[in-house]
């Protein structure tokens, strides 16, 4: 059940069952679904950028995910998603869209669709939306600029 009033995205997909056997559990769910999700909203499309970009932030990602075998694979992260309920899937996350809008009083902003970049030989990735990252995944009114080194 989500707690009453948070924001906070890890709160809000306790009722997203997992479908991976036991055995093929290494990686927590919602630490793919959190991550999958915050590598989104900064820009990444395929599942390769995905992982990129959980290996390019796994500091900061950790702050809040427990990640206790680091980032999985693409392959893994793609394998989970074709398998989630998409339904069940989407009634967390809006969920947490609802929460977090409240929580914020945010109005939908149009996205600038020429800010996407593809990963592939960056350095420093999909930094456009991290000032609005920390706000949507903890209950914390610090910015990812002020936690992230220069």
């Amino acid at each position: 059940m989500v707690q009453s009033g948070s924001a906070s995205i890890v709160d809000h997909f306790p009722e997203l069952k997992d479908p991976r056997i036991g055995r093929n559990r290494r990686h927590k769910l919602i630490d793919i679904v959190v991550l999958t999700v915050c590598a989104v909203i900064s820009g990444c499309e395929p599942w390769e950028d995905i992982a990129n970009y959980g290996d390019l932030k796994l500091e900061w990602l950790k702050r809040f995910l427990e990640l206790p075998h680091g980032i999985p694979s693409h392959d893994t992260i793609r394998r989970l998603f074709i398998r989630l309920d998409p339904q069940s899937l989407q009634r967390c996350f809006f969920g947490w869209v609802e929460a977090m809008m409240r929580r914020m009083a945010l109005s939908i902003m149009k996205r600038d669709t020429h800010s996407k970049r593809s990963l592939k030989g960056r350095r420093r990735i999909c930094s456009y939306h991290d000032t609005y990252l920390e706000q949507l995944l903890s209950n914390s009114d610090e910015t990812i600029s002020q936690l992230l080194p220069g």
